[in-house]
């Protein structure tokens, strides 16, 4: 898709993930409290400077993996930055890192305190970091805001006084504004006007082509992640099942899961399903995709595939592939985990 990426392929990732495993509990009531293991064994590299793009319906397992890449979440299986295990640091020793790992989230008026003007949440992270000293805060956030396309105008407005795409360019600015290495996008388009979502989306592209941060972008939206995305990595029930180049993907899908998605060509929000998490100690060793797949086997049943393949060009967790012409049609789909 882009030319930086073939570059990208010959350097060592910014973000390797081995293994990663996280289990959360639930209580359905005093007496019934369930562990389940919502990311199970993700292994994924992240390149310098690529945007990456994590598809899958709601209760894929999409956010909870963002925000374990960022550490908001403390998993099992080692997540390697810069020659470090972030995922066996205290977290005295990851206050340095953390400015470099940065995420924006879905709703961008929930980001910011309604009590803060604009320009103090932006400068605020840059002052925590030494990044600014006082006389110079307001001049580099007024750089910050025209950067994604306001001005020095919106700085002193409050939150509640601008739209919902002044917000989240607000919301770019500011993690901009820490230099970071990575920037997981928590659906940050998702809440916004078509007009609006246009100028986001290009807006991370030029922010991503500019300072070469990579972005790990979240969505179950397909037209949004190949317009957007250098690779796509495909969720479901806390796996990936399939991850390669945007039009690799989108053109030559190879798991059943994808397959569907893609011939619905749609939405994945218009898709209903159940999120109804599974119990790590008594679940089978086996496909999470088995039980709704035309194409299963009695091994799919009884084994759980792994990753096949180059996973910049394609590679997929499954024991028979759907073939380029095999793609099937699109079935009600359910996912048994949590987000």
């Amino acid at each position: 898709m882009v030319d930086h990426m073939s570059e990208a392929r010959s350097q060592e990732p910014l973000v390797s993930l081995e293994q990663i495993q996280l289990t959360f509990e639930r209580a359905n009531s005093l007496l019934d409290r369930r562990r389940m293991r919502v990311l199970d064994n993700v292994t994924l590299a992240i390149q310098r400077g690529e945007i990456l793009g994590l598809v899958g319906e709601s209760g894929s397992g999409k956010t909870t993996l963002g925000k374990t890449i960022v550490q908001l979440y403390r998993p099992r299986g080692r997540i390697l930055y810069g020659g470090s295990d972030l995922a066996a640091m205290s977290e005295r020793a990851l206050l340095p890192i953390r400015r470099r790992l940065q995420m924006v989230f879905q709703d961008p008026l929930s980001s910011f305190n309604p009590h803060f003007s604009v320009g103090a949440s932006v400068a605020l992270p840059l002052k925590l970091h030494g990044l600014v000293t006082r006389e110079n805060a307001r001049k580099r956030v007024f750089e910050l805001l025209e950067q994604v396309g306001l001005n020095a105008d919106h700085a002193d407005r409050f939150p509640h006084e601008l739209s919902g795409g002044q917000l989240q360019r607000v919301a770019i600015a500011r993690v901009l504004g820490l230099k970071p290495d990575l920037i997981v996008a928590d659906e940050a388009v998702s809440k916004l006007d078509v007009s609006v979502r246009a100028q986001i989306l290009n807006l991370i592209r030029r922010a991503n082509r500019a300072s070469h941060v990579g972005f790990v972008f979240i969505t179950h939206d397909l037209a949004v992640a190949r317009f957007l995305c250098d690779r796509i990595a495909v969720m479901y029930c806390g796996r990936i099942v399939e991850i390669g180049g945007t039009e690799s993907i989108f053109s030559d899908p190879h798991h059943p899961y994808t397959a569907r998605l893609i011939n619905a060509r749609k939405s994945l929000d218009t898709v209903e399903l159940a999120s109804e998490g599974r119990d790590p100690s008594t679940a089978p060793a086996a496909c999470s995709f088995a039980p709704r797949c035309s194409r299963r086997q009695a091994r799919c049943t009884q084994e759980q595939p792994v990753l096949t393949g180059n996973a910049f060009h394609h590679a997929v967790a499954c024991f028979d592939p759907v073939q380029p012409s095999g793609a099937p049609r699109l079935n009600d789909v359910s996912c048994k985990t949590v987000a």
